[in-house]
């Protein structure tokens, strides 16, 4: 498991402290990284058709789960969407999907990430 990749996925999940409890953020620091965790402990291939898909957090999503469950699929969707703007990409049903050629190892990228996570931090615990 490539921990830069994982250091930058939790991180990110920082984010979701100025919107839940306390209590729920470690349902949001866990789903931010499950697709990887699952990927590794289970030895799958990364980002295979099954943990990688927008359509696996979405699912039970619409199931409406108890709120620390929805928030660990809301996390994972987070995940997968930081992903899909790798060159690597996610997938779609069938369809493998990538917004852009950057890798995911890219400095420059998990930086601009990691920075864009911190302005979001920062405008949603700023009071106006």
């Amino acid at each position: 498991m490539r921990m830069c990749l994982l250091i930058t996925h939790i991180l990110t999940s920082l984010v979701y402290l100025p919107l839940v409890s306390i209590e729920l953020y470690p349902f949001a620091l866990i789903g931010s990284i499950l697709p990887d965790l699952i990927d590794y402990y289970l030895k799958l291939k990364h980002r295979n058709p099954i943990t990688h898909n927008l359509l696996t957090p979405i699912i039970p999503l619409a199931l409406s789960p108890p709120q620390p469950i929805a928030l660990l699929f809301i996390a994972y969707l987070h995940h997968l969407t930081l992903d899909l703007l790798t060159k690597q990409g996610v997938y779609i049903g069938a369809e493998k999907v990538r917004l852009t050629k950057i890798e995911s190892k890219n400095p420059l990228y998990n930086l601009l990430t990691l920075l864009l996570h911190l302005l979001i931090f920062l405008f949603l615990t700023t009071k106006a």
